[in-house]
């Protein structure tokens, strides 16, 4: 049923469905999707990377007033691009989320 129909009115057979279905579309051969993910990916590793380096050698950065509001930046940015990540691969990529390299290197160091 067409949800212009029901303009003005609730219309209950197109009110309900909408807002429970998740779309699910399959662009997993796409090179646009490929390169979108990629585009995340890297902002993601790129924050980690740089984060990395105020935690283990904060000498290096000492030309930075304020070292925690240049982290807090880096973990807005982190987050920004892993969400983005998993929305893009959640609604339109038939393929499971890759896991951060951080937690990678974290779990073959402990071993």
């Amino acid at each position: 049923m067409d949800p212009r129909w029901c303009q003005g009115r609730r219309c209950p057979k197109v009110s309900g469905i909408i807002g429970d279905i998740k779309m699910k579309l399959d662009y997993s051969n796409s090179l646009k999707l490929r390169a979108l993910i990629r585009k995340y990916e890297y902002e993601r590793d790129a924050a980690i990377a740089n984060l990395q380096v105020y935690f283990e050698n904060s000498v290096g950065v000492g030309e930075h007033g304020d070292i925690i509001e240049e982290m807090d930046v880096l973990v807005d940015q982190l987050e920004a691009a892993e969400g983005k990540l998993k929305t893009t691969i959640s609604y339109f990529a038939n393929i499971q989320p890759q896991t951060t390299p951080a937690a990678d290197e974290t779990i073959e160091n402990d071993s």
